[in-house]
């Protein structure tokens, strides 16, 4: 069975992620003030609860200063984003590159600012 390197996450996972990856590292305190700017609530407990799972499934680690515990991304925005790809390719497109690329396209509205955008960087690719 094909699986992701990395094991998959929930959306509130993604989001306390997002949120390191931006600062490159965070206390819980830290990410209670952002969530806080986006209007979102959550208590200490579950915002601590979920950086130790997150911890535990490989993509934090923390380290301590002052009895505070800064936790801070072992992999990569890109690395995880790129797996994820992958395996959607992998499993819903039998491995295939241009069905998906097809998928895509025909499924979301794309302008033609897009368009040419997505035409000069594979020209650029083709280049290479």
């Amino acid at each position: 069975m094909v699986r992701p390197k990395f094991p998959i996450l929930s959306e509130w996972e993604q989001t306390l992620l997002q949120l390191i990856w931006e600062r490159n590292a965070a206390t819980a305190n830290d990410i209670v003030e952002d969530l806080s700017t986006k209007q979102i609530h959550r208590s200490n407990s579950a915002i601590r609860t979920t950086l130790s799972s997150l911890e535990k499934k490989g993509y934090l680690k923390h380290r301590i200063q002052d009895n505070t515990y800064i936790y801070y991304a072992t992999v990569s925005n890109e690395d995880v984003e790129n797996d994820a790809l992958d395996y959607v390719k992998k499993v819903f497109f039998n491995g295939s590159l241009h069905s998906m690329l097809l998928r895509l396209v025909n499924k979301d509205e794309i302008t033609p600012e897009q368009i040419l955008e997505l035409k000069n960087q594979l020209e650029e690719v083709d280049k290479n």
